[in-house]
């Protein structure tokens, strides 16, 4: 059993002490929950900075605008796919390259309770891509942003979603320069070497835990279930971004230890179009699942024991968007008739009228857990399904998008109507079939 516990710290406002308990185990992680003005609360008047409310959260904030970086024909991922080929090859099939179109993405967007300008700042970070800059809300509320024009957005680099330069661009004495994790001297750019920082980089939006209003929550928790793994030491890229020898810029260079930049996650891509793309990225189930099963003659009951294993993926399983789940299924076939039962591997939120995380039964870190039970029968069994699938779009959430599409922006609006064509909503981890002896 799990339960896990948020505790306020006196000490530090909207930081939270979340206690984690497993048999024979306690640990804690803290939460950091930004406060945020609510209707009835007498907010200080005036303009507050962004960074007043969220302090020392990269998040919170665009990158910074970047000027032209020499020896480059731009900062766009197009213009760095002119020298680095297989990486912007790889970039445009990601998950990445579509943060900006993705079709829940874009309908969570259009919500009125939505501070569109905070939730880009993970969908399209770098300041180039953003027409207007918000530093600044009025009287400390987030959906009351203080804007201003950026003379150097970028259109076209704003559709490339989370692009090259969000990684791999920085500032350095006024200068636009390339962040890489080695150095050869050759290239035609500026380069600083700091292979840290571009590991680091994830946790920037892949670590982020806040509430927005009373019924919009942002829980994005898998740089601290990773840092209270036993794999802590791993950084996300040593799984999602696998080691290639190659060439790192164009066919003609030297061979180089590089890495894939498909940025493979849960299997469940942004398009059907991009499915195949991920075991070409390197995809692997990170649940592991076997299953016995019997009959009782005497009690005329099917038995059935399904192990289930995080293989090691380092943080919790399914991590990431908390409305995302496991669903494994056994279904006992017998003559005339079948039976199906169902276990669910996830976290449960009530959303109306708070947000609340109410259930979190997802696998930790290496976890083996056992799903027992029985049923009653009218014959033995003589064919045993086991299917276990990553569902990240429910039935009802996919209706309601569907339903509430003319809110969105103009260019999404149809595919939005028409979700299902366009938008895969999960995916088959595991599928395989039992026949049993009919006799008995």
């Amino acid at each position: 059993m799990r339960l896990q516990i948020l505790r306020r710290n006196p000490a530090t406002p909207g930081v939270f002490t979340s206690l984690i308990r497993f048999p024979g185990m306690v640990f804690f992680r803290t939460i950091t929950m930004a406060a945020l003005v609510m209707p009835g609360c007498s907010p200080e008047k005036g303009p507050k900075p962004v960074q007043e409310i969220f302090p020392e959260q990269t998040w919170a904030m665009p990158t910074a605008v970047f000027a032209p970086l020499d020896g480059s024909p731009g900062i766009k991922a197009s213009d760095c796919g002119h020298c680095h080929q297989d990486h912007y090859r790889e970039w445009s099939g990601s998950t990445h390259a579509h943060a900006l179109s993705d079709l829940q993405f874009q309908s969570e967007l259009s919500k009125p309770t939505s501070p569109q300008w905070l939730c880009l700042n993970c969908h399209i970070p770098v300041g180039n891509q953003r027409k207007e800059i918000v530093e600044s809300v009025l009287d400390g509320d987030l959906l009351k942003p203080i804007a201003r024009e950026n003379p150097s957005f970028d259109e076209k680099m704003r559709e490339e979603g989370v692009t090259c330069a969000t990684c791999h661009l920085r500032q350095s004495q006024g200068k636009t320069v390339v962040v890489g994790p080695l150095g050869t001297g050759k290239a035609p750019h500026p380069v600083v070497v700091d292979p840290q920082g571009l590991r680091n980089r994830c946790l920037d939006c892949h670590n982020v835990t806040y509430k927005v209003a009373s019924s919009l929550v942002c829980f994005f928790n898998t740089g601290n279930e990773l840092h209270s793994s036993n794999l802590a030491a791993k950084a996300c890229s040593d799984c999602h971004m696998p080691e290639v020898e190659r060439s790192i810029a164009n066919k003609d260079g030297p061979i180089r230890l590089s890495h894939r930049h498909y940025f493979i996650g849960g299997g469940v891509p942004k398009e059907f179009g991009l499915m195949n793309l991920q075991e070409a990225g390197g995809y692997r189930s990170g649940l592991g699942l076997s299953a016995d099963y019997g009959w009782d003659p005497k009690t005329r009951k099917w038995n059935w024991s399904v192990r289930m294993e995080n293989l090691n993926t380092g943080h919790d399983l399914p991590t990431g968007d908390p409305e995302r789940f496991i669903r494994i299924t056994v279904t006992a076939f017998y003559p005339g008739g079948r039976i199906e039962q169902n276990y669910r591997i996830g976290q449960i939120w009530e959303w109306d009228p708070e947000a609340r995380q109410i259930q979190d039964n997802r696998l930790y870190s290496g976890e083996v857990r056992y799903w027992k039970g029985s049923s009653e029968l009218p014959a033995r069994p003589i064919r045993i399904h086991l299917k276990a699938e990553h569902v990240r779009l429910i039935e009802k959430n996919a209706k309601y998008m569907e339903y509430t599409a003319d809110r969105a922006a103009p260019e999404f609006r149809n595919r939005i109507r028409n979700l299902r064509q366009h938008y895969p909503m999960s995916r088959v981890l595991l599928e395989e079939e039992y026949l049993l002896p009919i006799t008995g």
